[in-house]
């Protein structure tokens, strides 16, 4: 795998265990300190319009997951807003990984000295 790529999947991995594990619902600001910085680090490791994308989604959410009642206007008749927004924080997640296994491939299929890839935000060589 390509550093930036490997970094970006464990900020994935540590941004979705801390979604399942604390569940929200409620003004939770040190899981939002933490998550939105996970956020904020995979959203500059990988030059990726679409990854930025997918993870501004996922930082709104957020914000709206950990306040003390931003998440009552996603309440759904049989689903608490809680709960469809982590599910949708985690469908996003999903995407992010899918995305970064794309970029692995695309990477994969062309030859080293052809391909520098998405370089690190502030890479200059």
């Amino acid at each position: 795998m390509y550093p930036d790529l490997e970094e970006a999947h464990r900020q994935y991995s540590a941004l979705r265990e801390l979604v399942i594990l604390r569940p929200g619902g409620w003004a939770d600001e040190e899981t939002l300190r933490r998550a939105k910085a996970l956020c904020h680090a995979a959203r500059h490791t990988v030059d990726d319009p679409s990854c930025r994308t997918i993870l501004a989604e996922v930082d709104s959410l957020l914000a709206a997951l950990y306040s003390k009642d931003g998440h009552l206007k996603w309440q759904h008749t049989r689903t608490s807003g809680r709960d469809f927004l982590r599910l949708s924080i985690l469908r996003e997640l999903n995407a992010f990984d899918a995305r970064l296994l794309e970029l692995e491939e695309i990477r994969l299929q062309r030859p080293r000295e052809d391909y520098r890839g998405p370089r690190l935000r502030g890479d200059d060589g």
